[in-house]
């Protein structure tokens, strides 16, 4: 198989799940911004069109609020959890998604709070010491707290259990409706009948109340220059040293006209606006992204960024959206690279990129690591790259080994034998390791032992150029003569397709 060929396969199936395995029911570019979208709705499996909440877990899932339930989404299926099938969800009505520091994904509802921490729910409602078992928003403190809002107070999470802040602690109003965390670690609360902070566990009214005033509080986002945006029975309005200041600008962004606001972790600022869609605060002015097309009549009712830029949109009556800008964009790594035989994203959202005698090139938060023998690598000729579901990562090397990475360094794991040449290296959702090689077949690696499968066992050639798991357990091979598949990833035997 041609080289170019090969690359283009390797970075194909390395690619994360949602962008390269994901359909979408339908895509279009909008507007003068150049911006792509993509779509799920209930034909992809959605369990409601209407979408309240989305956000990015750890392992790189979406997740989805909608009115039936919550839905996970691996890229290819969405996996639903209502109060049907898991106990610890009391209501299918989910409005609001939250992910802690510790990796556990938070879940409001009509019918309580809910936590979903390595592959296991647990339930909280009234009866554990919630407040309210309509939950409006969730945010996490400094100190690890969890902070909840709902219809009938403040609830503060912490391994003692839940503490309630009501009127008598100083708040204006029962009914919390929004919650920020600003850049100085104070909570931002948003109530129907004003705004207030918490600092360190006290209640301070009179920097919001002196200039906002008592009006409905419907958002609070941190802006980029460490002030709030605040979506406000007075309009949009920023507010920064302890003024508050309406947003005149070009479009005017009166109240209750906002569904939704959402700052993303570089400072930028975007709102959805009923009936007119999205909008982009860029260089002092508000610019309209969705001027045509469906999301402009769309009510738009959360924003997420996911680590790669991504905008997902979850919106009522018209499913998810994933926006992203078209085009290319040329990446300095600091190393000569000729070129590049892989390209894989982990789950901390750093992208690396394997070379052909340059070593490996790490790129996390906008900073290159290069990886050379130096730093451990058998060989600086790197071609394939995987993460294994504990998290531990594998690169194929020149030198016929499998390196693995353990605090900063690759080490040489100890295979029973050495390959000639491989391609394509590959982690299942078991955890397994398969190594797709030139000449000697398609090995799997389990729990340090080694199997090997060749023509003997149904591959049409001994050459395997690209590996892949597809949803269904079955296990794909692309060789140097076509394509084979086996239905089976503990037992393989492979049928040409």
């Amino acid at each position: 198989m041609p080289k170019s060929l090969r690359v283009r396969l390797a970075i194909l199936f390395c690619a994360p799940a949602f962008l390269s395995l994901a359909q979408p029911s339908h895509a279009s570019g909008l507007g003068p911004m150049g911006y792509r979208f993509q779509s799920w709705n209930l034909p992809q499996g959605l369990p409601s069109s209407a979408v309240q909440s989305v956000i990015q877990a750890r392992d790189g899932s979406i997740w989805a609020a909608t009115q039936e339930g919550v839905a996970r989404f691996d890229g290819v299926h969405f996996t639903v959890y209502n109060a049907g099938n898991t106990p610890a969800l009391k209501s299918n009505v989910v409005t609001s998604l939250f992910q802690s520091r510790d990796g556990s994904v938070w879940i409001g509802m009509r019918g309580g709070l809910a936590r979903w921490k390595n592959g296991k729910f647990t339930g909280f409602t009234v009866a554990s010491g919630l407040s309210s078992n309509d939950i409006t928003a969730i945010a996490e403190g400094s100190r690890g707290h969890l902070w909840i809002a709902t219809d009938n107070g403040l609830d503060r999470l912490s391994q003692h259990g839940f503490v309630v802040y009501g009127k008598s602690q100083g708040l204006p109003s029962r009914k919390i409706v929004s919650l920020c965390l600003d850049s100085h670690n104070a909570l931002w609360v948003g109530t129907d009948q004003g705004l207030v902070r918490i600092v360190d566990g006290r209640i301070d009214r009179r920097v919001a109340s002196s200039a906002i005033g008592r009006t409905w509080i419907g958002g609070v986002t941190r802006a980029a220059d460490g002030g709030l945006w605040v979506n406000s029975g007075r309009g949009l309005i920023r507010l920064a040293g302890g003024k508050a200041i309406a947003y005149p600008g070009e479009h005017t962004f009166t109240a209750n006209s906002i569904s939704t606001q959402y700052t993303a972790p570089d400072g930028t600022f975007w709102v959805a606006i009923n009936g007119r869609g999205l909008f982009v605060y860029r260089h002092g002015s508000f610019q309209q992204v969705t001027r045509h097309g469906l999301l402009s009549r769309t009510t738009i009712q959360s924003i997420y960024e996911d680590r790669i830029g991504g905008l997902w949109l979850g919106t009522f009556g018209e499913g998810v959206f994933r926006l992203d800008k078209a085009g290319f964009k040329t990446i300095t790594a600091g190393v000569i690279m000729p070129f590049a035989d892989a390209v894989y994203q982990s789950r901390d959202g750093s992208i690396w990129f394997s070379t052909n005698g340059s070593g490996l090139v790490r790129i996390r938060n906008g900073k290159s690591t290069v990886f050379t023998s130096k730093q451990g690598l058998s060989s600086n000729i790197v071609s394939g790259l995987a993460q294994d579901k504990s998290g531990t990562f594998w690169a194929l090397t020149g030198s016929g080994d499998l390196d693995r990475l353990v605090n900063g360094r690759f080490q040489r794991y100890p295979l029973p034998q050495k390959f000639h040449a491989a391609f394509s290296l590959y982690s299942d959702l078991a955890g397994r390791l398969w190594i797709g090689t030139e000449s000697q077949g398609l090995w799997r690696l389990q729990s340090g032992k080694l199997a090997v499968y060749t023509t003997k066992n149904g591959l049409p050639s001994d050459e395997v150029d690209a590996v892949v798991e597809d949803a269904a357990g079955n296990v794909w091979a692309g060789t140097g003569k076509g394509l084979a598949r086996s239905r089976s990833a503990d037992s393989p035997s492979f049928q040409i397709v």
